[in-house]
């Protein structure tokens, strides 16, 4: 399921690596980080609806398969104004 977050406003995303730490992590949107735990939150502010995915991630014993799913989906609630005539 997608998630839903109002527009500007940040939402997170859970990663869950397998395998020994630390890791290395690129997702699209330009997101990537270092951890050392194997479930990690990440803080993202989607501009529009956007599909995050996993790009690549890599460990000490060298670069490892997004697991599947690699995406996630968010949809972002962009406020209308409505006039009366």
């Amino acid at each position: 399921p997608a998630s839903l977050v109002n527009l500007g406003l940040a939402t997170t995303l859970n990663l869950k690596f397998t395998s020994v730490g630390p890791y290395s992590y690129t997702l699209t949107g330009g997101y990537s980080g270092t951890t050392r735990s194997a479930d990690t939150t990440i803080s993202v502010i989607p501009r529009g609806n956007t599909v995050y995915q996993i790009v690549s991630v890599t460990n000490g014993c060298g670069k490892g398969l997004p697991g599947n799913p690699a995406t996630a989906t968010v949809n972002v609630r962009i406020p209308t104004v409505t006039t009366s005539a």
